[in-house]
């Protein structure tokens, strides 16, 4: 719950009433217990992994949280997957929202509100049907310390080390197709100086990294520039960006939570907007972190730059070095916006 940590912690409990119930047996981190008043996280005995495809584990856990006589249920993940849905289905409270969903359109009638920036939801998406709830836009609330193994500093990369520039990804290979290559390979054609670093951990897989230097070469992008790592776990997948000097989002879903792991690691991340909500993280992730300039609507501004970056790299190198203070300071002032906003909603709901 990276995206959610800061707003349990900037909640006004006396105003109102907080439950949190985890799902599927993992329990609450102590980093979030510790953020949390006593009494304020309640557990779902009914429902673990091993009963997940049970239907009668899920009428118990609607039951357990009925009982507890709730204005407005929230669903803090940032995709509302069938785990989530199949409990939002059997409605156990009076209102129910989705928090970032980003998947798609929601089942209705158990999902009343999709709570998110105008970003990421215009007022004329009308796949949502009309149940978006704008919060406070341009917020950065993302908290890596909700996990409990503390996570790394931010190092120089590539270009300080003397090394060369170089852009990456550390995103999945899920994400990676044709259209994320075409434009990667445009960008490295545009800056050809530029060497493209990708890590996850899927490019070990037996056959993948030639896979996709074939790919590239394909692109006019010779394998000499290109490099691999590996990028998985925890805190090794932030560790990760010291080899990045600048990330390129995939197309055209840019990216999730990862986008603001880089931001908190120091490193820009180039994103091409495109018309869904898993297409416009890159818009909500500049206006979170006032770089406007990192997000773009079409290939030729984002290119553009890239090329400009890589020519003049100071105002990336200054954002890696002072990133994380200014982020940390816009995040405990954003968190009490964001929290605010929830307490309207709730008082709305009643």
């Amino acid at each position: 719950m990276p995206l959610a940590h800061p707003l349990f912690a900037a909640l006004d409990h006396d105003a109102v009433e907080t439950f949190l119930l985890p799902l599927g047996g993992t329990g609450v981190l102590k980093a979030t217990e510790a953020v949390l008043p006593p009494g304020t996280i309640h557990y779902v005995p009914a429902l673990s992994f091993a009963s997940e495809s049970d239907p009668t584990a899920w009428r118990m856990a609607a039951d357990y949280i009925r009982a507890l006589d709730l204005d407005l249920l929230v669903d803090m993940d940032d995709v509302l997957g069938p785990f989530s849905a199949r409990l939002m289905m059997l409605r156990p409270a009076r209102r129910q929202a989705t928090w970032f969903n980003m998947s798609g359109p929601n089942p209705d009638p158990s999902i009343d509100y999709v709570l998110g920036y105008e970003s990421l939801y215009p007022p004329d998406e009308l796949a949502y049907e009309g149940k978006i709830v704008h919060l406070p836009d341009g917020a950065f609330i993302y908290d890596p310390d909700c996990v409990d193994k503390p996570h790394p500093p931010i190092v120089p990369g590539p270009l300080s080390r003397g090394e060369g520039f170089t852009f990456g990804s550390l995103t999945q290979l899920y994400k990676v197709g044709a259209p994320t290559l075409d434009l990667w390979a445009k960008v490295l054609r545009a800056v050809p100086s530029a060497r493209f670093h990708l890590a996850n951990r899927d490019v070990a897989l037996p056959g993948m990294a030639a896979h996709l230097l074939v790919e590239f070469e394909s692109r006019g992008v010779a394998a000499s520039r290109i490099s691999f790592g590996s990028a998985h776990g925890w805190p090794g997948y932030l560790e990760a960006y010291r080899d990045i000097d600048v990330a390129l989002a995939t197309v055209p879903v840019s990216g999730g939570t990862t986008m603001f792991q880089a931001a908190w690691q120091g490193v820009e991340v180039l994103s091409r907007v495109h018309n869904s909500p898993l297409g416009r993280i890159g818009r909500w992730l500049a206006k979170a972190i006032d770089r406007p300039w990192t997000a773009h609507d079409d290939d030729e501004s984002l290119v553009a730059e890239a090329i400009r970056i890589a020519a003049d790299p100071t105002r990336a190198l200054e954002w890696r070095a002072n990133a994380r203070a200014r982020l940390i300071a816009k995040r405990d002032a954003d968190a009490a916006r964001m929290a605010r906003a929830f307490e309207e909603l709730a008082k709305r709901s009643q």
